[in-house]
């Protein structure tokens, strides 16, 4: 291992380490509480980036804590210690500059070192072994795929196992299996490897199989090694291993490693070029997941060429240990009430420390990974009871209960850990227990026990697709796994019935992306499965439907209802909460007097439909119908009632227009409008509230529609619209209609 930089040795002293004199309630009477600069200046990134580059362990750990930290303003309301603590932002008396650039390092906490650029803050751990301070950390293993590795992930199995019920739970049945699953062949751990394919219908059926999760690659498996109609002969007699990407060999030696035998990979398991065979296994997501009896993930690898065991960089994840000089830096109490005392006479000269790397919250180690990325790859970690993550720097275990990682193996409540930390690092999945609905909050903060469906799909919606018609297979699983715990509802096209005006009430955080159709294949783990295009003979013509729509922009994917979020490619928000939490209006009671009242949903739903291409309920569809009855108004945009104000600047992308007596109305457009000149569209409101980014009360909030030259009067969705201010001239323009939105 490479030594210490002489840099880091001078300016990260001993002094850190050392504690000071306390009064009070610290323990023993010992206090840490000290800050330094490391790397000054604008280019402190630099400099840092520069020496871990040339082998400083001490600079690349400071680096991987910085790669995981979290914006100072996000830390202030954590708790806890360890990981979390780490992630505090600095005291304020130590922190007066934080926001000037540098690299500081500080100790406040015994066996903690907070690391921060001034923006970010996260740490590292350290240890004084000769005056038995600190805390000692688990080592970095050499090699992912060793023998220790292994003994760790049988006892999390294990202890899952015995222990966990929540993990073991099923639904659906006692018993399955998939139809067909991958055989690797009997014998010891060290025996050759020897695939081949086996119909599940014989074998017990409660015989445990693992899966895989994994990137195909950029080429959307075009050149992956796959079954299809033409070798399943073959590979029912043997799967040659030369044909095999590295990431399928390296899943195939753990779970050998591990003592079991049969695993299920997508490209493998299902016949590529026979939609019916598609059909009936996409249908199946949710069980095959959910019964497997864990999930290995190849986190870091981009395609099947990077495998689940990546070499590491053992400096960069490993302890540094260097010898540090004590500067004698004084500490200075302030004033008399200050509990800290000072520095004890006895402080040695110099001494070895050893800093431990900290790799942050664990979701970060996983959500950094391209697998993270990719939209098929959600359900799979959502509905596996137990997930292996194979990561380029360790390996991590989360379970429906606990979450542990190689350099901490105790398995660890995701409960009490999740308490610790900001909502957007909590590792908890949402299926990790049976209900149905989460604590959720909107844009304005307004916190509310709303469907987890709304967190899934805006989680989904910022994943990517190569196909853009696998949009609603990729996510069937989840929405075939949440039916079973709300039979009696509907699902249309990424949206439950039971909250259809919500569900409708959704605004793009970016505009569209054109996705290509025509590929001929995508995958069930990210992009491993023949493309929903090809499998269900959607051709690209049909999905490049006729239109004779006014509107410009032609709709990304013709075949989801518009009104549903999964046409839109690109992340999205739902803000159907904020106007119904909101929705109060003033009144006039039957004193005279002005009052607040409770506003009533301003729309009735007379009908609502999908038509299904498959046999898969939760699966493709091609088109689908809404009719809602409510307030409407023909609108000219741009035009002499309204016209175009400013471009709102947040991440909505919001067009605002003004229109007579102070009327200022926002419209949400789904796809770019900018360059037309003037738009006529309808507005059908749904309700009376927040405005659709929370900033507002009392807004008129509902759907921004155009005609389509269908016969009858015919409509999709454009976008979705806000008014606000004096809302006469709006409410003398508005009727009672019904209108029918494809």
């Amino acid at each position: 291992m490479s030594a210490v930089c002489d840099h880091c040795v001078q300016n990260v002293p001993l002094d850190l380490f050392l504690p000071l004199q306390a009064l009070g309630s610290y323990h023993r009477g010992l206090a840490w509480f000290l800050g330094v600069e490391v790397f000054k200046g604008e280019t402190a990134i630099a400099e840092l980036d520069a020496s871990r580059r040339k082998g400083c362990p001490l600079c690349k750990i400071m680096w991987t804590a910085l790669e995981a930290a979290e914006p100072i303003w996000a830390t202030n309301d954590f708790k806890g210690t360890g990981h979390n603590k780490l992630l505090h932002a600095p005291r304020h008396h130590l922190s007066k500059e934080k926001y000037e650039p540098g690299i500081k390092v500080m100790v406040t906490v015994e066996g903690e070192m907070k690391i921060t650029d001034g923006r970010r803050t996260s740490g590292a751990y350290w240890e004084l072994k000769s005056k038995g301070y600190g805390k000692v950390c688990a080592a970095i293993r050499a090699r992912a795929d060793c023998d220790e590795n292994f003994d760790m992930i049988k006892g999390w199995l294990r202890t899952c196992m015995e222990s966990h019920e929540p993990c073991s739970k099923h639904q659906g049945g006692e018993t399955f299996l998939p139809t067909r699953l991958i055989d690797i062949g009997a014998g010891n751990d060290a025996a050759p490897l020897q695939p081949r394919l086996v119909i599940s219908s014989s074998l017990d059926q409660k015989t445990p199989y693992f899966v895989l999760s994994y990137c195909w690659g950029t080429d959307r498996g075009k050149t992956a090694h796959k079954t299809t109609r033409d070798n399943l002969p073959l590979h029912l007699e043997n799967i040659e291993t030369t044909n095999l990407s590295k990431t399928y060999i390296d899943a195939m030696e753990v779970i050998q490693k591990l003592g079991y035998r049969y695993i299920w990979i997508d490209a493998l398991c299902i016949i590529q070029d026979e939609r019916s065979d598609f059909e009936v296994e996409c249908s199946q997501m949710n069980q095959i997941y959910s019964r497997a009896y864990c999930t290995i993930v190849a986190a870091d690898s981009p395609d099947g060429d990077g495998g689940c065991c990546i070499p590491r960089d053992t400096e960069g994840v490993n302890a540094a240990t260097y010898h540090a000089i004590n500067k004698r830096i004084p500490y200075y109490p302030d004033g008399i009430m200050d509990v800290i005392r000072g520095r004890f006479e006895t402080d040695p000269d110099s001494a070895d420390v050893t800093i431990y790397p900290n790799f942050g919250p664990w979701i970060k180690s996983i959500n950094r990974g391209p697998v993270f990325r990719r939209g098929w790859c959600l359900q799979e970690r959502e509905m596996s009871p137990r997930v292996l993550h194979f990561t380029k720097s360790r390996i991590l275990w989360e379970c429906r209960e606990s979450n542990a990682s190689e350099d901490a193996p105790e398995m660890v409540s995701k409960a009490a850990q999740n308490l610790q930390l900001g909502s957007h690092l909590s590792s908890a999945r949402l299926f990790d227990d049976q209900k149905t609905t989460a604590k959720l909050k909107t844009r304005s903060g307004v916190s509310y026990e709303g469907p987890k469906w709304e967190r899934l799909a805006e989680a989904y919606s910022q994943r990517k697709l190569s196909v853009a018609t696998d949009k609603l297979p990729a996510i069937s699983g989840l929405a075939a796994a949440l039916s079973l715990r709300q039979p009696s509802d509907t699902y249309l096209a990424g949206i439950w019935r039971s909250d259809l005006l919500k569900g409708i009430s959704w605004i793009p955080t970016k505009l569209a992306e054109s996705l290509p159709v025509d590929f001929p294949v995508s995958g069930a783990s990210t992009d491993a499965m023949i493309s929903s295009t090809q499998a269900l003979s959607i051709t690209k013509n049909e999905l490049e439907l006729e239109t004779d729509d006014i509107w410009a922009p032609k709709p990304v994917q013709p075949s989801i209802p518009s009104w549903s979020w999964a046409a839109h490619n690109g992340p999205i928000r739902f803000c159907g909460e904020s106007w119904y939490s909101g929705s109060w209006t003033k009144t006039i009671g039957e004193d005279g007097e002005e009052k607040w009242i409770k506003s009533k949903i301003e729309v009735d739903i007379e009908f609502a439909s999908v038509n299904h291409t498959g046999k898969d309920p939760f699966g493709c569809v091609s088109g689908g119908e809404l009719v809602l009855r409510g307030w409407v108004a023909e609108v000219d945009l741009s035009g002499d009632m309204f016209h175009k104000e400013i471009e709102t600047t947040d991440v909505f992308n919001a067009k605002c227009y003004s229109g007579p007596s102070g009327a200022s109305m926002a419209i949400y457009f789904d796809r770019d409008a900018g360059y037309l000149r003037y738009i006529h569209v309808l507005l059908l409101q749904l309700g009376t509230g927040k405005n659709a980014r929370g900033t507002t009360l009392n807004g008129d909030c509902g759907l921004v529609l155009v005609s389509t030259r269908k016969k009858g009067a015919v409509y999709r969705r454009v976008g979705m619209f806000d008014i606000t201010g004096d809302k006469e001239i709006w409410h003398s323009l508005r009727k009672k209609g019904t209108v029918r939105i494809i």
